[in-house]
Parts: C-alpha cells; structure tokens; sequence
C-alpha cells in the first residue's frame, strides 16, 4: 500500500494491490484496480469508519503456504483482517454493510497471452471469489449493498469509507491485457507444488457476453 495526494479529487488516496487491505476512518480514498480479482468495501456508516481489501484466491491450497506469502492475498484471511482493523477503528459489527466488485472472467478467451499459466487460463478464478465472498459475508451477516461484479471486464475502483460511496471505472481492452498479465505472474509465484484442493461452487448466473464500455464512471 502507498499514498498519494491526488490533486483531481483534493484529498490523500491509499493504493492498494494484490493482497493488500487499507482501513480508514478520515476523509480519504482507497482504490485500487481489479481484473479476477475482488475487493469488498466494509463500512459502518454511522461510525464513518470504513475499509477495503483485494484479494486473489478465496484460500490457501497447502497448509503452510499463508505463511510463506501473506495471508491477505486470500480471502479467508483477508476478510477477517479487514473486519477486525475496521472494528479496532470504531466501527461496530452490527452496522456493517458491504459492497463488492472485480471478480471478471479474464483468462479464459485470453489463452493465446503470453506468460499465463495453462491451469490459470481454464480456472474460473473469478467466479470462485465471488462466490467465496457472497459466502463469506452471508455467513458473517453482513448485507451487501450493492455490487458490481463477473463478466469480462477490469474495473478501477474508488472508495470513500467516510461516505461509503464508490466510484467504478469499467476498463478499456489494453488496461485489461496489462492487469491480465499482472494477474498471472501474481498467480504463477503463489502456484502450489501440491494439486489445489476443490473450490466452492459458483452461483450460476446469465451474464452478457461482454460488456462495450470503456472507462465509463458508475456510482455505486
């Protein structure tokens, strides 16, 4: 994670990446960019405390393999980080509400890209961490909001956790190779040397083929 003062919106913003969590309860921005990858923004908004993660993978597929690259990267650990530093700030569980987005399918019709594992091309990594996150928060009954998440796109993400409102760009074809790109080495230096264990299934849903918008803001 790093900060930046951003002299378009006048205001400190936190950038955080894969595997990375920031909490804030100042006026500031967290963002980030997404391609499979999800983030949730947890917030208490009577509180004003609010928070964000990305993470890669909804859990570890070897034992001690947290320990070696950080748990944050996946959601299972991510979560649970991101929800006690928003409590360790003043937030309270029963106040937390959440909005979620990334998950995009960005592997699979983008085999012939070099540097992408084959296992990683035909994985739907994507649909995997949207469902773990959907789960995950039902499970910590925590309502979700609002969300933007699934088919074939990037997605850079603005988040104010004093207001809880976020700011979605849906990304244009040649951000969407370098984030894809990004996402694989990423992927390729977490790989196991052991088969991964079997992932929760997805919720199926119809999703349009592909969505034409470039850099166009939505307001979440």
């Amino acid at each position: 994670m790093r900060k930046i003062f951003d002299a378009k919106f006048k205001v400190e913003v936190a950038l955080i990446g894969q595997g990375e969590f920031y909490v804030s309860n100042r006026n500031e921005i967290i963002t980030t960019t997404l391609g499979s990858c999800i983030a949730v923004c947890l917030m208490d908004p009577l509180a004003k405390v609010g928070g964000m993660n990305h993470y890669m993978l909804p859990g570890p597929v070897l034992q001690d393999d947290s320990l070696v690259f950080g748990k944050a990267k996946y959601g299972i650990n991510s979560m649970e980080i991101l929800i006690n530093e928003c409590l360790r700030a003043g937030a309270k569980r029963e106040r937390f509400v959440a909005k979620i987005f990334g998950g995009a399918n960005m592997f699979t019709k983008n085999a012939s890209i070099a540097g992408l594992d084959e296992e990683f091309k035909t994985v739907a990594v994507g649909a995997q961490n949207i469902a773990f996150a959907r789960k995950y928060l039902a499970l910590e009954e925590i309502k979700i909001i609002s969300e933007d998440v699934g088919k074939d796109h990037a997605r850079k993400i603005y988040f104010e956790p004093a207001t809880g409102n976020v700011k979605l760009f849906r990304l244009d074809s040649m951000k969407k190779q370098a984030i894809l790109q990004e996402e694989g080495r990423y992927h390729k230096s977490i790989r196991p040397t052991t088969p991964p264990a079997a992932a929760p299934a997805a919720e199926k849903k119809e999703e349009p083929k592909s969505d034409k918008t470039d850099d166009k803001i939505t307001f979440f």
